[in-house]
């Protein structure tokens, strides 16, 4: 199997956000001076927009985190340094779902800059001798400043070494990378098994722990949100796209999963017990499977 022609590795960089917290230096050298120490010792940093305070920030920072954890949801790990493994069943829906997320992230930071004047003027209102023109950038430098950069580049092919270094240094070469490479998917797909079973642990746990005072009144006295059910359905159908190696164990146990877990409605669980508990058990042992998998996968990739 050549991976080279089944993925590609992507990376998500955003760039240029303003942090809305500045150092004051004045009130730092003031400090040291008081207690005669050195300047260096610390640093009074202003706050100069709080999230809690302004709605319109705190909408930035969570579409900004929904991005991130959208890359990394629709993605496989792959080095230490932020790259991350698409596989070619994935790209359209990633591209897709990425450039949607960003053109969020984009309104609302559009939304918090259109703010900023007023919020100067109630900084400059609020922070009385505290308050300096300089702690606040004009919106259209910030509004230039922002960068979010999605990067696809193909993956290293061992084959295709090109620096002639004698035949037997490229051979050593071309196995080091093929080593390497085989360590990472198997990383990957490691994390693949992770994810679902965490998923499924905890559909099985919030499902397994409803409670009701029946019969005598029928109210719920331990609930579950219908999460426990769609978590998963959302996750087993992204998975197929994700199993890069084309596991039929992954294969296998996604269609076990959709047959046996994903085909009630949260509803339907919390109004029937007998149903609850079929879905409760074949979670519990669904999770088991996959935890036999991942031991198998973690012995693996420590000994590679």
């Amino acid at each position: 199997m050549n991976i080279s022609e089944r993925a590609m590795l992507v990376t998500l960089s955003i760039k240029g956000v303003w942090s809305a917290v500045a150092e004051d230096e004045r009130i730092s050298q003031e400090v040291a001076q008081r207690y005669a120490v050195s300047a260096e010792v610390g640093r009074y940093m202003k706050k100069i927009c709080d999230p809690k305070k302004v709605p319109s920030l705190k909408k930035f920072n969570s579409t900004r985190n929904e991005l991130y954890n959208l890359h990394r949801e629709l993605t496989l790990p792959w080095d230490d340094h932020g790259t991350r493994l698409l596989p070619a069943a994935m790209y359209f829906d990633y591209m897709q779902k990425i450039q949607s997320a960003k053109a969020e992230m984009e309104q609302a930071y559009e939304e918090f800059l259109r703010e900023i004047p007023a919020l100067k003027a109630q900084a400059r209102r609020d922070l009385n001798g505290l308050f300096r023109e300089e702690d606040w950038p004009e919106p259209d430098a910030l509004r230039r400043r922002l960068s979010i950069r999605i990067k696809v580049m193909p993956m290293a092919d061992a084959n295709d070494f090109r620096v002639k270094l004698g035949a037997e240094e490229e051979a050593k070469i071309r196995q080091q990378v093929n080593q390497e490479v085989f360590q990472t998917l198997a990383n990957s797909l490691l994390d693949l098994v992770r994810r679902l079973k965490t998923c499924v642990e905890d559909m099985h746990d919030r499902i397994g722990s409803y409670k009701t005072d029946s019969p005598v009144s029928g109210k719920t006295i331990k609930r579950f949100t219908d999460s426990a059910v769609n978590n998963l359905r959302e996750l087993v159908e992204i998975i197929p796209k994700l199993n890069v190696l084309g596991s039929p164990e992954i294969d296998s146990l996604v269609q076990e999963i959709r047959n046996s877990l994903c085909r009630y409605d949260a509803q339907d669980l919390r109004d029937n017990y007998l149903l609850r508990r079929q879905v409760v058990k074949g979670a519990g042992e669904v999770a088991k499977k996959l935890a036999a998998i991942e031991s198998v996968l973690a012995a693996n990739v420590e000994a590679a």
